[in-house]
Order: structure tokens, then C-alpha cells, then sequence
């Protein structure tokens, strides 16, 4: 399993997000409301009008789902990107809004299959 992804900009990078091919990773498009700034990584949740953004504490009964890359709407409303829906992701590198902890997720998140393990890293040369 390839711990790269594509940026446009910079090439290459290193990724821990996907923390492998256990979970069959599944992808879906979605709709963000305008100025939504979105990073690799973020947990989204999709509100009643179908518009995706930053989860809250709140949101645990919300369709939910992992920002697939960095993103940004500006001044439009309904943009369309693509998301993580399923899949096995590395607890650390999931990003959150300041007042949401990641365990209260946990639960809802295995309800919709996306799956969160933690990375223990190698060092050395392997």
C-alpha cells in the first residue's frame, strides 16, 4: 500500500491518513458550502440541505466522512469535491475543530464503516 498522495503543487508527499487495505476505501462526491477551507484529513459532517462542512461536538448523528484533500470553496456555494466515505485511516493524522475529540466519533464513524487504528512508525531504513 502506497503511503504517497499527489498534490498538484508540490509532487509527492509522505501521508499517513490511510493506514491501510483492510477497509476497502470508498469515495463520494459532496457538496461545501461557501469559504469552506477543508485540509487533507479533516472530519466533515453533512448537515439536513446536504452541505458538507467541519464536524462539531454536535454532529455525531450526522452523516460523516474524512476530507480526501486540501480544498478551499470561496465565494460559491455548493462546490463539489470529494471525500473519504469508507475506510481504514490512522487516528492521529484525522484533524478535528477546536472542541471535538476524536473518541466521541469513534462509534458513529464504525457505524458508516470508516475505521480509525492507530500508526505505530519504523525507524531505520527498511
Amino acid at each position: 500500500m502506497s503511503k504517497y498522495y499527489f498534490k498538484m503543487d508540490t509532487g509527492l508527499e509522505w501521508d499517513d491518513l490511510v493506514a491501510g487495505p483492510e477497509e476497502k476505501i470508498r469515495f463520494k462526491n459532496v457538496k461545501f458550502g461557501s469559504n469552506a477551507v477543508i485540509e487533507r484529513g479533516m472530519l466533515l459532517a453533512e448537515d439536513s440541505d446536504s452541505v458538507v462542512a467541519p464536524a462539531t461536538a454536535s454532529d455525531t448523528n450526522k452523516p460523516l466522512y474524512i476530507a480526501k484533500s486540501d480544498f478551499e470553496a470561496g465565494s460559491d456555494t455548493g462546490v463539489i469535491d470529494t471525500v473519504f466515505s469508507r475506510g481504514l485511516f490512522n487516528r492521529s493524522k484525522i484533524k478535528v475543530s477546536e472542541g471535538v475529540d476524536i473518541n466521541d466519533f469513534e462509534e458513529p464513524l464504525r457505524k458508516v464503516n470508516i475505521l480509525l487504528t492507530d500508526i505505530i512508525p519504523l525507524k531505520g531504513e527498511y
